[in-house]
């Protein structure tokens, strides 16, 4: 049987999750930054584990042979993680899986719409960063870094940044101690945001979002550089997957 993790217990599951470490959001779990709920047959010696950083990111790893085991992850999924999901409006749930898995997800989640996706994951080598030069902002638009004052601020749209910010972060103040960004203002107004939703170690993996009305400017490409220019001078490397 699966049973909830404490915090304390993370680290028990890391080894199951190798396969998949590209995914930074393993390790920003099991460091405390990003809020999850991890399941595991076994605190101490794992056979399978179950992570769901509780916004659209589903790992599974582990022995996919124990029909007992399979069974209650199944059970996991539909009866607890996929309810909370839609309460919250998630549309979608994005699985991840070590290999094994692939041959089960069908029985596993039956009843569930399966559509296979390709997701590409990037990290800036070290010391390996095309834009020497600052690119320029783009006209009418102020870069602004995000920062207490920005999130206490009345401009528009904030309310979509304090909420990425909400979702990856246990707390407003832990993203601004461990996580970085950067926004575009016009008008009062937010354009675009990139920032930090994953921590671990010296990597930060960024996301990035621009509103509707103020897309194909150059905002996002500005913004993701300013973020990368940040990263590099503290010694941080960045991480991003789309």
């Amino acid at each position: 049987m699966l049973t909830e993790l404490a915090l304390s217990q993370y680290p028990a599951v890391l080894p199951l999750f190798q396969p998949l470490d590209f995914n930074l959001v393993i390790r920003s779990v099991v460091e405390g930054h990003t809020p999850a709920w991890v399941y595991a047959d076994d605190p101490t010696s794992s056979r399978a584990a179950l992570l769901w950083d509780r916004q659209d990111a589903l790992l599974i790893a582990g022995d996919s042979h124990d029909a007992n085991l399979r069974a209650d992850l199944g059970d996991r999924i539909r009866d607890h993680i996929v309810p909370d999901a839609r309460a919250r409006w998630i549309p979608e749930l994005t699985l991840f899986y070590t290999p094994g898995w692939e041959r089960t997800l069908p029985a596993l989640l039956d009843g569930f719409r399966l559509q296979p996706a390709q997701r590409l994951n990037y990290r800036l080598p070290n010391g390996q960063w095309s834009q020497p030069v600052p690119l320029p902002s783009p006209a009418g638009f102020e870069l602004r870094r995000i920062d207490d004052g920005l999130l206490v601020s009345h401009l528009a749209y904030l309310d979509q940044v304090r909420g990425w910010i909400d979702s990856f972060w246990h707390r407003p103040e832990d993203f601004l101690h461990t996580g970085f960004g950067f926004c575009a203002l016009v008008d009062d107004q937010i354009a675009s945001w990139c920032l930090t939703v994953f921590a671990a170690g010296s990597a930060r993996e960024l996301g990035l979002a621009t509103v509707p009305t103020f897309r194909g400017r150059g905002l996002a490409t500005r913004l993701a550089a300013a973020c990368v220019e940040h990263a590099l001078t503290h010694d941080i490397r960045p991480h991003w997957h789309c």
